[in-house]
């Protein structure tokens, strides 16, 4: 590896950590690391994407209409392919990674979208479902975007997103998303323990582990 590849890998790192939620910032980091990013998440044994979508097809029919919000370079759309659906469509920040998503075959459409913009460009129960992986660590109005979810998904539909452990307890996740119960949006159907996130990688291994959670639409 040469010295200028090393350098990019530590900053990667150090951004990874530090986290920053300024959507130009997201929106050119994932563009740069779009090229490498399937390649690194391999080596770190990234499993979120497959643990998420066998955890929504127990909740939702392989014809549900699922918006994949923060899909990214397309991994988790694969899964969710591999998982039986086939009524797929995936946003993201990152338009250099949306091209590789494209190129995948598993979505019906995929749009770039900044989804620390409200509204989402898309109408009331226009989806069955939403999976959202690895994305909440960069969105500022968390609140926001999960009413968001709610809204456009269908009362019956579900809302899964995955969320780090630490900032699960830094962010008030457990206020939040009582608050949305109390509000009648939805109600809870699941949350994992603290699980494996990226293993491979030396930074987080077993420092930082990743909940998955799973909301059921009532409104």
């Amino acid at each position: 590896m040469s010295t200028t590849d090393n350098a990019d890998r530590q900053a990667g790192r150090v951004w990874l950590l530090n986290i920053d939620t300024d959507a130009a910032s997201v929106e050119r980091y994932y563009d740069n690391w779009a090229g490498q990013y399937d390649a690194e998440l391999k080596g770190w044994n990234y499993q979120s994407p497959d643990e998420a979508a066998r955890l929504l097809a127990g909740y939702a029919s392989p014809a549900a209409r699922v918006l994949d919000a923060g899909c990214g370079t397309g991994l988790s759309g694969q899964a969710l392919a591999a998982a039986g659906f086939s009524e797929i469509l995936g946003i993201d920040i990152s338009r250099d990674s949306l091209r590789i998503a494209a190129q995948r075959s598993v979505y019906r459409e995929v749009v770039q979208v900044n989804l620390q913009v409200a509204p989402l460009p898309f109408a009331d129960d226009s989806c069955d479902a939403v999976s959202c992986v690895g994305v909440m660590t960069y969105i500022i109005e968390c609140e926001a975007l999960l009413r968001e979810f709610c809204r456009v998904v269908r009362p019956g539909g579900h809302v899964l997103f995955t969320c780090r452990n630490d900032l699960y307890v830094e962010h008030g996740y457990e206020t939040l998303t009582a608050k949305l119960v109390e509000d009648g949006c939805w109600r809870a159907s699941y949350k994992s323990p603290p699980s494996p996130y990226l293993p491979g990688n030396e930074d987080f291994a077993e420092m930082i582990k990743v909940l998955y959670l799973v909301y059921e639409v009532r409104r």
